[in-house]
């Protein structure tokens, strides 16, 4: 992969988690809303989170446009770029989980691996949006410190 073809990849994959995270809220509010003990705590301590996603997905894109014209060396993209993939891998499993549990199920009824698998997927989106900004933050500052040039 070029590095032309490498920039593409990044601000394409950022987009997608963009999209995905601007309707990743609503999915949750509807499923959590169905669902037999939904209550309004419940639903939004669930979801206002997720809203975090929006911003910081909107931040890294506003960066990573500001710096993809600095001569950043090809590792690092590569690093960005399977790091932008990780994230949206997060959003994979719930989206799953939720198009195919029954919303009249009981939530305490899941069995521990699929549990356990949408709590690592819901903490891991946070946690890799997280991970992605430092990154994208990191080769920023390298870039408004002279360690690449144009």
């Amino acid at each position: 992969m070029n590095r032309g073809e490498l920039i593409k990849s990044i601000e394409e994959r950022i987009q997608l988690a963009l999209v995905i995270s601007i309707f990743f809220p609503s999915l949750l509010s509807t499923f959590f809303s169905s669902a037999k003990e939904a209550t309004l705590g419940l639903v939004s301590k669930s979801t206002l989170p997720e809203f975090m996603l929006v911003g910081i997905y909107l931040f890294c894109y506003a960066v990573f446009q500001s710096i993809k014209r600095k001569k950043i060396p090809d590792n690092l993209l590569r690093f960005i770029n399977t790091l932008v993939l990780g994230g949206i891998v997060f959003f994979i499993i719930p989206i799953i989980f939720f198009a195919t549990m029954d919303p009249n199920m009981p939530i305490a009824s899941l069995n521990w691996f699929s549990f356990a698998m949408l709590h690592i997927s819901t903490w891991g989106l946070p946690i890799s949006a997280g991970i992605i900004v430092l990154a994208i933050s990191f080769v920023f500052g390298l870039s408004l410190g002279g360690a690449f040039s144009e």
